[in-house]
């Protein structure tokens, strides 16, 4: 099904875990799906780990400042960003940043963002988040109140349901399916994806 850019509602999608758990792989399936049903959208990538060389278009590289500024100039867009704290270290928005999150709806641009921890997540992105694709996770911050204000409670609710899912039943080799868990922010539910098992 291919959506005409001005009838179609722009989503960011945030994806949590810690290292090798499966979260650019299963990132990937969304953004080949997504470049399936929007053959006229381009895709936009950092991409260190190569995971979504199937669905790239252009490539972000690590040494362009203004990389947001280009994105927002853009219509009808999919930006993944893979390891997001690798390409911006900062806690503070950018104006180029701004800029994109101010365009993204009028300009039809999609994110996908993967990161480690809910303290990697950028505060504007955490705002603006529908979803969240947890995987299992060490991580024991006490920034996701600041971080995800939207409903902070299910996506503490995923992690702790995800991580006695791994401790009971194991981690997921690579190629996967890797189990995680999807956080509705909007409809406040937790979805199972990838379960082998019932808890």
């Amino acid at each position: 099904m291919q959506l005409n850019q001005e009838d179609r509602e722009v989503f960011i999608l945030g994806w949590c875990g810690a290292n090798r758990t499966g979260k650019s792989v299963e990132a990937a399936k969304v953004a080949s799906s997504w470049k399936e049903e929007n053959p006229t959208g381009t895709v936009i990538a950092y991409d260190p780990q190569k995971r979504f060389t199937a669905s790239v278009d252009f490539e972000i590289d690590r040494n362009t400042k203004d990389w947001a500024e280009i994105v927002a100039s853009k219509t009808h867009v999919l930006l993944i960003l893979d390891d997001f704290k690798g390409l911006y270290p900062s806690n503070q928005a950018s104006a180029g940043i701004m800029e994109l999150m101010n365009k993204r709806a009028e300009n039809g641009i999609d994110i996908i963002y993967i990161c480690h921890n809910p303290g990697d997540i950028l505060e504007i992105f955490g705002k603006f988040t529908s979803e969240y694709y947890i995987f299992y996770t060490n991580s024991k911050d006490s920034t996701i109140k600041d971080k995800i204000p939207n409903n902070p409670t299910l996506y503490i609710d995923g992690v702790n349901y995800m991580n006695r899912y791994i401790t009971k039943f194991g981690r997921t080799s690579y190629p996967g399916p890797f189990p995680h868990v999807i956080a509705n922010i909007e409809e406040n539910t937790l979805t199972a994806v990838n379960f082998k098992h019932i808890l």
